[in-house]
């Protein structure tokens, strides 16, 4: 089983949702997923209430703990966990870091976003993990998104080379415990995130 820590040191940068429609993806290339929620606002656990379908399964860490459901998913064979983190350095993230294969770090593309990457960088480095950034909510057309890869250059991880596009199919999508990838109200979103899920596999992280 791979598992896959997304992280962002910064609220709002839209972890939640691609953890989602990371664990979908997965589910639509054969695979079975589930998301491991460890944010105290449980924003993928309540997605999880208005799905549907009960893939991907959201397991909360209110009543157990990362590591005792990552045991209980590889036994029961899962392909991919994927562990939507709160948005800070809080001890969970390191506990979650430590459990995975891999993280991916997710950054928007201005100032106040990248200058949070640094503080992640170093813990990911520290524990020896490989990692990758994603540049989300990007707004269209966004100018500084070349300005965003260069200045994230700086620390030598490999860039997503597919920006998530800033649009209303995500959170429409997740109103009714969809992806953006389901919902076929929005090609474009859909892939994007498909192309996303194929370069994380290329690159061994899912």
């Amino acid at each position: 089983m791979r598992v896959l820590a997304v992280v962002s040191r910064k609220g709002g940068g839209g972890k939640s949702c691609l953890s989602r429609a990371i664990a979908v993806e997965a589910l639509l290339h054969g695979k079975t997923s589930a998301i491991i929620d460890t944010d105290e606002q449980g924003t993928c656990a309540l997605w999880a209430k208005r799905r549907p379908h009960p893939s991907p399964p959201v397991l909360s860490i209110a009543g157990s703990s990362i590591e005792k459901h990552l045991e209980t998913l590889r036994k029961a064979n899962a392909d991919l966990a994927v562990i939507d983190t709160p948005p800070n350095v809080a001890p969970v993230i390191n506990i979650a870091l430590r459990g995975a294969d891999a993280a991916l770090i997710v950054s928007g593309v201005y100032g106040e976003d990248l200058e949070q990457v640094s503080a992640l960088t170093a813990i990911i480095k520290r524990l020896n993990k490989p990692a990758a950034i994603l540049l989300n909510r990007v707004p269209q057309g966004a100018s500084a998104l070349r300005e965003a890869r260069n200045a994230l250059a700086v620390f030598r991880l490999p860039i997503c080379p597919i920006p998530i596009i800033q649009r209303v199919a995500h959170p429409y999508a997740s109103v009714e415990g969809l992806t953006a990838s389901e919902s076929g109200d929005d090609a474009k979103a859909a892939k994007e995130l498909a192309d996303m899920y194929d370069w994380l596999s290329r690159e061994g992280m899912v």
